[in-house]
């Protein structure tokens, strides 16, 4: 057990120092070795290996213009062209509000197909929020007069709050945790978007001397998306004119970007199909 522990350690270390894109392929190629040995009770020479993985200088990779190449393509279609798809989809949705929710699990789908595999969490938050924020931020301040800030400053806290919900839920999904990635990813754009929605009519952060009835707060996205409060006191009948007739952009446009911003957090972070790593799965190597 404490072998196999150690030994997971320095294959770890060993791992961060090769590039991104290579680092969970080695780790597993490693560990194979390790499991190898371990079922053979070497386990001096195993954790020698280990050792000197870590130790070691990786190889550097010889640079290839069709590498570079497919890497800038990757970026560029994630920072320039998915942005653009994603508005189109959040335009049309904000014509039919339930067209908005299944454009938001079309753009998961998207999102989980074009992401980066691998890439780094804190280089990928930044180029699944900021683009989007900047359209929507241009888009909102185009077609509204936005007098008092509110559309503005409800689109950066909610992207703002998107970015943090994506850190939260980068952990469990290079775990393979996929369900608890998505639970605690629904919950946070549910949350920001709750907070975004009186923003966009006071042009302030919400707090409670805000005339909003807090306590229904989650029927405000249901009550955009259906013009009912499903017999609730509220939102009552003025307060969904309001959410329909002021409030027409933001809604479809924040549930479609975190549908795609998660699809490809999600996607980057996951462990790769079928990749199991041999010193957790094998009962075998936590007897050494």
């Amino acid at each position: 057990m404490v072998t196999a522990r150690l030994a997971r350690l320095l294959l770890a270390i060993a791992a961060r120092r090769w590039p991104a894109d290579l680092r969970e392929e080695m780790r597993l190629e490693w560990a194979a070795e390790v499991h190898a040995l371990a079922a053979r009770r070497r386990h001096w020479r195993m954790l020698r290996f280990a050792a000197s993985l870590a130790a070691t200088r990786p190889a550097v990779r010889p640079f290839s213009f069709a590498t570079a190449a497919a890497k800038t393509a990757a970026v560029a279609r994630l920072v320039l062209l998915m942005p653009l798809v994603t508005m189109a989809v959040a335009l049309l949705g904000a014509v039919l509000g339930p067209l908005s929710v299944v454009g938001a699990l079309v753009m998961v789908a998207v999102g989980h197909r074009f992401t980066i595999r691998r890439a780094p969490t804190l280089a990928l938050i930044p180029v699944l929020t900021v683009p989007g924020c900047a359209m929507c931020v241009v888009l909102v301040r185009t077609v509204n007069a936005d007098s008092y800030g509110g559309h503005t400053l409800a689109t950066v806290l909610f992207f703002t709050g998107l970015a943090a919900t994506l850190a939260f839920v980068a952990r469990p999904a290079g775990h393979n945790r996929i369900r608890r990635a998505w639970v605690i990813g629904l919950a946070g754009v549910l949350l920001f978007l709750d907070a975004a929605v009186p923003t966009i009519m006071y042009g302030t952060i919400p707090s409670p001397d805000n005339p909003w009835h807090w306590e229904y707060s989650p029927m405000w996205l249901f009550a955009w998306l259906t013009d009912s409060s499903f017999g609730l006191p509220h939102p009552d009948f003025w307060e969904i004119f309001v959410l329909r007739d002021d409030i027409l952009l933001e809604p479809p446009m924040f549930l479609v970007f975190a549908g795609f911003a998660l699809g490809a957090l999600i996607g980057a972070r996951r462990p790769a199909a079928g990749a199991q790593d041999p010193l957790i799965s094998s009962p075998s190597v936590t007897r050494g």
